[in-house]
């Protein structure tokens, strides 16, 4: 399939904003790896101008997506700002009954400026972590990419010290050496896994709302978070055996749902 250089230029900020390795995410798109370093060589050598395609393209997309659609698409990212371009799509397919996939819903809010530009690039993995153990317990660690609270700001190093005292008094986390853990932030790609301190810029919330806050985000965890590691499926799908039917509600959905795009590309090209 041949990409346009606006198609190229977004799947490359997918791969750069996805926080699954490159190889997995690429396997999502639909990208082999050879093309899409390909294209990311020739952008970081040339800009957008080194995606072009010098060949002629055709003069319509058969599969394009409707402007009803992309207005669905817009509103439903404005009610749900919190979700991302992939759970947007999953979402939108579930819903609607409609399939959009995620690279095109990428593209949708990129155009209607509702994603910012990511301000990294993609970095490859070290041969081996910078940070060696000799016994076990020496060292714990997260393996989660990043950590979105809606409401609180990266941890300056005062917010940071308090977190850590506050996790020291509460007696959830503690070393086996009785000296408490010391959390830092690792650098991409020098250890196994990075975590990001976060704080809250409020003063110490009250017990009860601190356990309301947990309640509710273990509900949105199980029962409305879409994971990537359970295809695209909440947890309470899964355990309540719903994964299989809705997989094949949502493959049948986007086989109608190109069907349909086809039938109005013939009726159009006539």
């Amino acid at each position: 399939m041949r990409y346009p250089a606006t198609e190229k230029l977004e799947i490359i900020r997918l791969v750069e904003q996805s926080h699954l390795p490159v190889k997995k995410t690429l396997a999502q798109l639909g990208i082999p790896k050879t093309t899409f370093y390909r294209w990311y060589d020739r952008y970081r050598a040339f800009g957008e101008e080194g995606l072009e395609d010098r060949r002629p393209h055709p003069g319509r997309v058969w599969n394009r997506i409707s402007d009803e659609i992309r207005q669905n698409v817009v509103e439903l990212a404005l009610d749900e700002p919190e979700l991302s371009p992939r759970e947007l799509a999953f979402r939108f397919t579930d819903t609607n009954k409609h399939f959009v996939s995620e690279a095109s819903v990428y593209r949708i809010l990129k155009e209607q400026d509702l994603i910012p530009s990511p301000a990294f690039h993609v970095i490859k993995a070290a041969d081996a972590f910078h940070d060696r153990t000799t016994r076990p317990n020496q060292l714990w660690q997260t393996d989660f990419t990043y950590l979105k609270v809606i409401g609180w700001t990266p941890a300056p190093a005062a917010q940071r010290q308090r977190l850590v005292l506050h996790i020291r008094r509460s007696g959830h986390v503690a070393g086996r050496s009785g000296h408490g853990p010391r959390p830092r932030r690792s650098e991409p790609s020098s250890d196994p896994g990075q975590d990001r301190a976060l704080a809250p810029d409020l003063e110490e919330p009250h017990p009860g709302a601190l356990q309301q806050a947990i309640s509710d985000f273990i509900d949105h965890y199980n029962q409305h978070r879409y994971h990537e590691s359970l295809g695209n499926l909440t947890p309470a799908h899964v355990y309540f055996g719903r994964a299989d039917s809705i997989l094949r509600r949502r493959k049948e959905i986007k086989r109608k749902t190109i069907e349909k795009r086809r039938l109005l590309h013939r009726q159009t090209a006539a």
